[in-house]
């Protein structure tokens, strides 16, 4: 009994060790979160999500819709299939289980198919980054957002297993969700092709560069390609191309009030 007292006790202790240890993870540390005073955000050391705050105020929701030009419907998404790129460890994998997955049943003989998905949700193709996504690893723990510490914040289930991101959790932006202008640069069309086909290396056709969205930008300037893209102006962004690939994207969001 003493032994299994003693073997249990160690236990707790290793696994309390364990934790704290946890906090901060090997490798690289940064503490500009701490000593900049990243948080709380604009939004209070409650806020749970981020930027979407900005819907809740009609006059933002107002001013954003008044930028449309086009009034056009565009599917931006990627399809999901097993080739699509991915990073790191990252995969889409989809399996019909069974096949069907179950009937016939009753006097209409009616069989169904399921699909499973084994994927990381908001990492494939269409990237949406929720509050829990990005973090840094700090002296004091991994600081997420609004300065929340990702294993205090963890949902937990039976044996501490992780379940979700708490209060890190993406469904805390879906709450409130974007009303936002989007601006499209038609790479495919500056590539020649009708769609980007999935790239297997650097190089290939499919792989947009810092030096394809220079020469998209270059290329508004002439009349067949400009038909494309709406703008008033594109002179001072061309006069940009030597910038960096962020400065030029921050003028364009900036300055080019139509450019769709």
């Amino acid at each position: 009994m003493k032994v299994s007292m003693i073997a249990a006790a160690i236990a707790a202790l290793c696994m309390a060790g364990g934790t704290a240890m946890a906090q901060t993870m090997k490798g690289p540390i940064n503490d500009k979160p701490l000593t900049e005073n990243w948080a709380p955000s604009q939004w209070g050391a409650d806020d749970k999500a981020g930027g979407a705050n900005h819907t809740k105020n009609p006059a933002n929701i107002k001013r954003a819709l008044a930028t449309v030009k086009q009034f056009k419907s565009v599917t931006i998404g990627k399809m999901y299939q097993k080739e699509i790129p991915a990073f790191g460890p990252r995969v889409w994998n989809l399996v019909i289980p069974g096949t069907p997955t179950g009937g016939p049943f009753g006097k209409n003989a009616l069989i169904y198919h399921d699909e499973f998905i084994t994927t990381e949700i908001g990492q494939i193709g269409t990237q949406f980054d929720g509050p829990g996504h990005i973090g840094v690893n700090t002296s004091k723990g991994l600081f997420m957002y609004n300065g929340r510490m990702a294993f205090d914040s963890y949902e937990r289930g039976a044996g501490g297993r992780v379940l979700g991101m708490g209060p890190l959790g993406v469904e805390n932006v879906a709450e409130f969700g974007f009303v936002c202008r989007m601006i499209i640069l038609d790479a495919a069309a500056y590539k020649g092709v009708e769609r980007l086909p999935i790239p297997k290396k650097l190089g290939d056709v499919g792989v947009i560069t810092e030096a394809d969205v220079k020469g998209i930008l270059k290329k508004l300037k002439t009349p067949s390609f400009a038909a494309q893209v709406s703008r008033d102006d594109i002179n001072d962004a061309i006069s940009r191309i030597d910038t960096p690939l962020e400065e030029i994207i921050q003028f364009i969001i900036d300055h080019q009030k139509d450019v769709q």
